[in-house]
């Protein structure tokens, strides 16, 4: 919702609209995962190798399993949205058009 291009699948119809969205949200939860994938092989790497801080000699790992986990719990999520996007698109599902949006706000 924060970046599509929706020209085309109001073009082609709301069936076709359907599928490009499921289509994005595939795309994004693939780019997740393996973000959040390499996020924990590198955890791993810092956790096995025991690197720390200079000065401090503080370890990285605790601050990278936090951010891996976010990372996996993200994609978790996109994973969810993606099975509703994609039965969505089975289902034929079209959004509700709201009529009560003022003026100047459509999008």
């Amino acid at each position: 919702q924060h970046i599509t291009i929706r020209f085309i699948g109001e073009w082609l119809g709301p069936r076709v609209n359907a599928w490009l969205d499921a289509f994005g949200a595939i795309v994004l939860f693939v780019t997740l995962a393996v973000i959040a994938w390499q996020f924990v092989v590198y955890t791993g790497e810092l956790i096995e190798e025991n690197q720390k801080t200079w000065i401090l000699e503080l370890h990285y790992w605790p601050w990278w399993i936090v951010g891996a986990s976010l990372f996996v719990v993200t994609a978790g999520l996109q994973f969810l949205v993606t099975i509703v996007q994609i039965a969505r698109a089975f289902v034929g599902w079209t959004p509700p058009v709201d009529d009560d949006t003022p003026k100047g706000y459509e999008v």
